[in-house]
C-alpha cells in the first residue's frame, strides 16, 4: 500500500513540479536532490561498527613472505 500512495502522490508532485518550472526545472530540481543525497550519504555507517578514526593500521600485515 505505500507503493501505491508513494505512486500517486510521486506522479502528482511530478506534474506539478513539471508544470509550474517546465523540464529544465523539474531535471534541476531532481539532480539537487540526488546531490544532497549523495553528500549525506557519505556521513552514514553500518551500526556497531568502530568509526574510521578509531581503527588502528596492522603493523604486520599477512603475506606470502610469512608463512
Amino acid at each position: 500500500s505505500s507503493k501505491l500512495i508513494s505512486g500517486l502522490v510521486g506522479s502528482g508532485v511530478g506534474a506539478l513540479v513539471v508544470g509550474a518550472w517546465g523540464y529544465g526545472g523539474a531535471f534541476a530540481l531532481a539532480g539537487s536532490i540526488g546531490l544532497g543525497s549523495a553528500v549525506l550519504a557519505c556521513f552514514l555507517k553500518a551500526p556497531g561498527r568502530p568509526s574510521a578514526k578509531r581503527i588502528e593500521p596492522n603493523p604486520h600485515p599477512i603475506s606470502r613472505e610469512i608463512s
